[in-house]
């Protein structure tokens, strides 16, 4: 299956791209976002979007219409508005930068690499009469696809002196070596990774999740990203160091709505209820989802290695649980969730 049609854009654009951000583009309009933002106000967009739009033209609009609709934004400060909206519109028409030039109709467009000469390569979707969000999920499964050619991607634009694949021999025979002098795999991965030490995780006042690391003369803060229902699931195996089954989550969803309600500035819609049964059904697969991205989020900040400390982990069938030792867990006091 092909996913989205390869365009190149000029070395000229006035914007440096990343691999997470996703662009809506037609011949007027330039309109960015993250993709981890788009997955948090998901369910605040579509229960705006319940009415069908005719033509995919009118969708831009429509998105900019939420943006300056006041009653969209309660429960957000005038600080976290601006920030929302100075990060997702642009004042340039990435359309015009596309080469060959072309007519450009509604379209999401993806990052995907910068060329030798300078050019950048993008994929484009282009927008059906069905809407945005059926275009969205094809861009979700291309970039979910890309997320294993990441590494390849920064190791070519870091110059490594080996390929992967040699790289990647040349460890394996050096880890050999060491097992024959005595040495498990474990005390390998401690030894191989041993200056990069554990970071506190902290639970802030608004249930964010932020990744402390002391230095000597300041503390370096990473925000962990995710969307406010994959934070609820990671915060409820957070509270129980003990560990959850899959097939017991329907004993839990009480639990899991408090959160993910506290979370949502104490909102409850149809869809907050329908979303908090599912991730807590076993025989569906929105619980494997929400793991798999809560994984992605700590990988982006600490790496694969070390996010294993800090993810949901456990074999098919059997208690999943976070193996952070809580010594390294942190919640600040009068928070709104709190440890249980």
């Amino acid at each position: 299956m092909t996913y989205g049609l390869p365009t190149e854009v000029s070395a000229k654009m006035p914007y440096q791209p990343s691999i997470d951000e996703v662009w809506y583009v037609d011949e007027k309009h330039t309109f960015k976002i993250e993709r981890w933002k788009i997955e948090y106000y998901s369910e605040m967009i579509k229960d705006s979007m319940v009415n069908p739009v005719e033509y995919a033209e009118g969708y831009f609009s429509l998105i900019l219409q939420l943006l300056n609709d006041p009653s969209v934004w309660n429960g957000f400060t005038e600080n976290q508005q601006f920030e929302m909206k100075a990060g997702m519109l642009c004042d340039f028409s990435l359309a015009s930068y596309i080469q060959p030039a072309r007519e450009i109709r509604p379209s999401l467009f993806v990052y995907h690499s910068k060329q030798k000469d300078g050019r950048y390569r993008f994929q484009q979707f282009e927008i059906g009469k069905k809407g945005i969000w059926e275009t969205l999920q094809k861009v979700f499964t291309y970039m979910d696809l890309k997320d294993e050619s990441y590494g390849r991607i920064y190791e070519n634009q870091a110059g490594f002196p080996w390929g992967r694949d040699e790289l990647v021999r040349q460890m394996q025979e050096c880890a050999h070596k060491l097992m024959d002098m005595g040495m498990d795999e474990d005390e390998i991965r401690e030894n191989l990774f041993q200056s990069e030490k554990l970071k506190e995780l902290v639970v802030t006042q608004k249930g964010e999740l932020v990744l402390n690391s002391p230095r000597e003369k300041f503390i370096m803060m990473e925000g962990v990203k995710l969307a406010p229902l994959d934070r609820a699931v990671y915060l409820l195996f957070l509270r129980h160091p003990e560990g959850i089954n899959f097939s017991y989550l329907p004993d839990y969803r009480e639990e899991l709505m408090e959160i993910y309600k506290k979370l949502m500035n104490y909102r409850t819609t149809a869809s907050m209820l329908k979303s908090v049964e599912d991730v807590t059904d076993p025989l569906k697969n929105s619980i494997n989802e929400k793991c798999a991205r809560i994984r992605r989020a700590f990988t982006d900040v600490v790496g694969n290695y070390m996010a294993s400390k800090y993810c949901i982990t456990g074999n098919r069938g059997e208690t999943k649980t976070i193996v952070l030792d809580r010594a390294y867990v942190r919640w600040e006091k009068d928070g709104i969730i709190s440890e249980k």
